[in-house]
């Protein structure tokens, strides 16, 4: 079966909360190496030696596109009614106190009207404190409680991306070895670093951590998230992952595949699986473009080295080929 279809057969296994066989389907398609390209920092090399890798937003990354889904205006209409959905549910609590800010909300009708989505939360938190007042006791908590998580509801925020979307944090690893384009984009015109990372040990932890491991599809067509009929299922966080899994044709020479947490607030994530470390062509023991003196940097160097040594990892340095575009290794480790 193409490569594609996989992970189409992926996405479906996802959409119908179907781990096993989104384990089953990953254990073929998961390349044996991956590797990540960046540019030569102290933060990101002393994250390396100990055994992490930095964490991102999908709201900062370069693709003004990245993890977003189609929304011609039928669609629109129905993610706002997803929105709508979520206050239902998040309201839907035997509390006294919940009930009666629900009771105002339906009266002011809030919850059907065109009101702008900031604007709702606005509303539902002053009626929250219309019934707080100065009270602090424990028969408050739950209204408390709903409130908050009303308003971390990122679908409040920017309608356009998934709830999902804001609160999850996000790694990128390539499939491709030594790609002079990486190098060029990620690597700081070949003057930064590229680790090779073993797959193997991944499934297994993948079953016992909570995150996930993700092909990026490249395609000219965005990801249709259409989450009716609405349901807990089509709300999940299963459901809504393949939405980072697309991006463009153009990107297609990254071919990424992405670490995905959700609910995460964390910068960096365990990552204990590196087996080689590659120093671009441009790579110098000093980078004029970091605000690390010469010194700090010698010394982390010195670091890498001696991690390198203790895990015996590899540590190999490009050199340009006269004869192809092929680089030439050289292992200094």
């Amino acid at each position: 079966m193409e490569p594609d279809n996989r992970k189409q057969l992926l996405i479906q296994a996802l959409k119908n909360l179907d781990y096993d066989s989104y384990l089953n389907i990953l254990s073929e398609i998961l390349p044996k190496k991956i590797y990540r390209y960046f540019d030569h920092s102290n933060k990101k090399i002393d994250l390396l030696i100990n055994n992490y890798v930095q964490l991102s937003s999908p709201l900062e990354f370069n693709d003004p596109y990245d993890s977003l889904a189609t929304f011609e205006k039928e669609v629109e209409n129905r993610y706002y009614g997803k929105i709508e959905y979520t206050i239902q549910k998040i309201l839907n609590s035997n509390d006294v106190k919940v009930q009666e800010l629900k009771a105002r909300i339906i009266e002011k009708g809030i919850l059907l009207s065109g009101i702008d989505w900031p604007d709702k939360i606005r509303i539902i938190k002053e009626e929250q404190q219309k019934l707080l007042g100065d009270n602090d006791g424990p028969e408050y908590i739950q209204l408390r409680s709903c409130v908050f998580r009303l308003n971390e509801f990122h679908g409040f925020n920017n309608p356009r991306l998934g709830d999902w979307v804001s609160d999850s944090k996000v790694c990128c690893f390539s499939a491709a070895k030594n790609n002079t384009l990486m190098w060029a984009h990620y690597g700081r015109m070949n003057s930064g670093l590229c680790i090779e990372y073993d797959t193997s040990k991944i499934l297994a932890d993948v079953n016992e951590e909570n995150y996930y491991f993700l092909p990026v599809i490249y395609s000219n067509k965005m990801y249709d998230d259409d989450p009716y009929p609405l349901s807990d299922k089509t709300l999940s966080l299963s459901w809504n992952l393949p939405q980072f899994m697309y991006k463009k044709n153009d990107w297609s020479y990254e071919q990424e595949w992405r670490l995905i947490i959700p609910n995460c607030k964390e910068e960096s994530f365990y990552f204990p699986y590196v087996q080689q470390i590659f120093f671009g062509t441009n790579f110098r023991n000093y980078n004029k473009y970091s605000n690390e003196s010469e010194t700090e940097q010698a010394e982390m160097l010195v670091k890498l080295f001696d991690f390198a040594r203790t895990n015996n990892v590899n540590i190999v340095r490009l050199k340009t080929n006269p004869q192809r575009y092929e680089f030439m290794e050289e292992y200094l480790l």
